[in-house]
């Protein structure tokens, strides 16, 4: 899981350095493997740990409370009620530490992510969300494929014992995917699942390497392993073309940021009586 996180991180620099100016992406990633590492803690650091991670994920995003659903179901399996009741009522304390501020108000935020939820879904970014889905599932759906060649206990064991977890990430996966749909939002917002689904693959993996397959491989089945290498080359291809340009994106632009900054507090300074509105774009056409 750990592994899979550094390649998300890697892949989500190549989409701009926008993503650690202005979007929360990067920390939400590092936010669920935080709360993913917890669950396989100790109890009480568990409960310490998966509390912060959640906080910071609610604090950067409110649907990332959907992302944490599944590590409740794993911390609930590994710990026991209690200490994920904790945990929960940890992070609900935690999150609310930055309404205290006089500059930020619950109730306002409240109203906005009601306007926010009124957004219509758009079919762009339905193609888009499930060209990721694909990306994502398919690792899980080549272990399910090899699972089939040791027999259904293979399967059944695995399902018996992660039955409710199985349920909360499928759950939360879609959802996702719907709100990932609406206008102003896009298919990175399935990228911090990735650690959960990473967790997910090394688990199934546990359960079939050590069971022998029931019947010779067939034709179809040999071709595994060639799957899994194209589904390498494809990712390790995508991070070559636009990896390197991120970087060099990074490393010019600090200086421009500086720039702009120092031009904000001057404005900002010569209309300390104005209400002054702010936004994020890029240069498209129509936009």
């Amino acid at each position: 899981a750990l592994l899979v996180t550094t390649i998300v991180i890697v892949y989500l620099l190549q989409w701009g350095d926008n993503l650690l100016q202005v979007r929360g992406d990067i920390l939400l990633v590092s936010s669920v493997a935080l709360g993913l590492s917890a669950t396989l803690s100790t109890t009480w650091p568990a409960v310490l740990l998966l509390s912060l991670a959640c906080a910071l994920g609610f604090d950067i995003k409110a649907t990332s409370l959907l992302y944490f659903l599944p590590l409740y179901v794993l911390m609930i399996r590994r710990h026991g009620w209690l200490p994920a009741g904790l945990a929960a009522v940890g992070s609900a304390l935690l999150a609310y530490i930055p309404f205290l501020s006089p500059r930020i108000s619950l109730p306002l935020y409240l109203e906005w992510l009601h306007l926010l939820s009124r957004e219509p879904l758009t079919t762009v970014g339905m193609s888009l969300v499930i060209e990721m889905l694909v990306v994502l599932c398919a690792p899980v759906g080549l272990l399910l494929w090899q699972a089939a060649a040791r027999g259904e206990g293979a399967i059944a064991s695995y399902r018996s014992e992660n039955q409710l977890f199985i349920i909360t990430l499928s759950f939360s996966i879609a959802t996702v995917a719907i709100t990932a749909t609406k206008v102003g939002a896009g298919p990175h917002h399935l990228m911090p699942l990735c650690p959960i689904l990473g967790y997910a693959c090394a688990d199934l993996y546990r359960e079939i390497k050590d069971r022998p397959a029931l019947t010779p491989l067939s034709r179809s089945r040999q071709f595994i392993p060639l799957l899994w290498s194209w589904l390498v080359i494809a990712v390790l291809l995508n991070f070559g073309i636009a990896f390197s340009l991120t970087v060099r994106s990074l490393l010019a632009n600090w200086s421009r940021a500086y720039a702009v900054t120092d031009d904000l507090k001057t404005v900002m300074s010569e209309h300390p009586s104005k209400t002054i509105e702010m936004g994020y774009g890029e240069s498209m056409s129509g936009y």
